[in-house]
């Protein structure tokens, strides 16, 4: 196994927290967390802070004591990350920024408040408009601003114009690392499995960014040409909610096909493009890429979201698609058919999957996953 693969797979493990965030606060930088990718991490950075991502519990689907603050039918991916708080494994944080994206994010933050204590003593709900236009960019930019306002009485920092340019860069550096690691899985074999790039994914997100671009760039050297096996395979794309579980691409994975690129929201829209730094105003720029990049579905109007969604399956030569749906996901839920709609306009058949948050893939799932790659399998003999 690659020595840097197994240093990300580490910090993944060893998380909330791990030693690098640990390390952080050692030196004494404050740990802000944040649950949604429509969170600006650079006005965090920027204030010389640590972003990181608050997610769920792997492998655990009960949720208890969330299950009594939250109604039963908001998303198992915020009852689990409720959970987590409630059972202390977000002591370490300083602060959150929640983002009210859904009505399940929207209670997420509410359940929040009404847990603060001394060991997460600061919170802030960010609002996000519903648009892609110009007048929704200029709301959000004064919410953005608002929000380092914020950050800067409470924490006594200054978050300046040249600090919101130096974190843009890092971060522009980092989504430039990520492309060229997308890339690699255009070839046949992909030049990286889906798996490992999950687990690339998910450290992204939990550790100062500074270290996760430094070893992304030694894992880009590592792999050189990638994989000299295993062509030939079914050519996947994983669309959907969060699927944070490498163990569930990796069960995909071992049924015979490649997951070779994805459209989830921790996944490609999280990081996909890079901010304008050429804009005087960092915070407009901020904006702009915040909304405009990859939309949710939850944004309108729809149309960029189901272009790059074709886009995709052209450049990385995707064969189906599999929709990975937490139950009372309603934006996915209620966005399904117009996927599945675009798609069949295109000749690309897909699998929907409706999960529990943290639900390992089970021999049910498995079955059903099997049964799509070998039709796809039969298909490609047939043309």
């Amino acid at each position: 196994m690659s020595s840097v693969l197994e240093e990300f797979k580490e910090i993944n493990r060893s998380s909330p927290p791990n030693r690098l965030i640990m390390k952080a606060k050692e030196e004494g930088k404050k740990i802000i967390g944040w649950a949604c990718n429509y969170v600006p991490e650079e006005i965090i950075h920027a204030a010389d802070m640590v972003p990181y991502r608050v997610l769920g519990k792997l492998g655990k689907t009960d949720t208890p004591e969330a299950d009594s603050i939250l109604n039963i039918y908001s998303c198992s991916f915020t009852r689990s990350c409720l959970q987590g708080l409630i059972e202390g494994d977000f002591d370490f944080l300083d602060g959150f920024i929640n983002s009210a994206t859904c009505d399940g994010m929207r209670r997420l933050g509410d359940a929040w408040a009404a847990q603060l204590n001394a060991d997460v003593p600061f919170l802030y709900n960010l609002s996000l408009p519903h648009k892609l236009n110009d007048y929704a960019r200029s709301v959000y930019a004064d919410e953005i601003t608002n929000a380092c306002k914020i950050i800067e009485n409470k924490f006594g920092v200054e978050i300046s114009d040249r600090s919101l340019k130096e974190s843009i860069d890092v971060y522009n550096h980092g989504r430039r690392l990520m492309k060229k690691l997308y890339d690699l899985r255009k070839s046949d074999p992909p030049g990286i499995s889906g798996y490992n790039v999950m687990e690339v994914l998910n450290s992204m997100v939990v550790m100062p960014r500074e270290d996760f671009n430094s070893l992304l760039e030694k894992l880009l050297k590592e792999i050189g040409d990638g994989n000299k096996e295993g062509n030939g395979k079914i050519r996947l794309m994983v669309n959907g909610s969060i699927m944070d579980d490498a163990q569930f691409i990796k069960g995909i994975e071992e049924l015979g096909a490649w997951v070779v690129t994805d459209s989830l929201c921790n996944g490609s829209r999280a990081w996909w493009g890079e901010v304008d730094d050429s804009v005087d105003n960092p915070i407009e720029s901020l904006a702009k890429y915040y909304l405009d990049k990859i939309p949710c579905p939850r944004m309108e109007p729809s149309k960029a979201r189901f272009d790059y969604l074709t886009d995709l399956v052209g450049d990385f030569n995707v064969e189906g698609v599999i929709s990975e749906i937490i139950r009372y996901c309603a934006i996915n839920i209620f966005d399904e058919p117009r996927v599945r709609g675009r798609l069949e306009d295109i000749n690309i058949p897909s699998l929907i999957l409706e999960v529990e948050y943290g639900m390992p893939i089970t021999g049910q799932v498995k079955t059903r996953v099997q049964a799509f790659i070998e039709m796809l399998n039969e298909r490609r003999k047939g043309q």
